[in-house]
């Protein structure tokens, strides 16, 4: 995952659209953490022309997205996916299940200081 997210084009539309699909392939539960109606826009917007020359397809005939969601949400979404991908790995599988676990806050909350 990281490989695509150092990419020239990790954060166009397609980009942005193959990180998630890889996070979707290998961890198929994880953008249950996202609501239908966000991924359905999501992919809408990643997919069709009108996004622009970074969109997946380039078919002319297709209707414009009726509401696209902005590029800064789709890559914030991407990226909170990412984080939830590497929680997946990285953490004992009860924090790892838990969406509401935060890493962060716990390193930051250890006595010792220590990472």
């Amino acid at each position: 995952m990281l490989d695509y997210w150092g990419q020239p084009n990790a954060e166009s539309y397609e980009g942005l659209y193959k990180i998630y699909e890889l996070i979707q392939s290998v961890a198929p539960e994880l953008p249950r953490a996202i609501s239908n109606n966000k991924l359905s826009r999501l992919k809408q917007t990643c997919n069709n022309i009108s996004s622009g020359p970074t969109a997946r397809h380039a078919d002319l005939n297709a209707d414009p997205v009726s509401k696209p969601l902005p590029l800064s949400e789709i890559r914030q979404t991407i990226g909170y996916l990412s984080e939830l991908f590497i929680q997946s790995i990285t953490l004992p599988p009860q924090q790892a299940d838990d969406p509401t676990y935060d890493q962060t806050a716990e390193i930051a909350h250890r006595p010792d200081g220590r990472a």
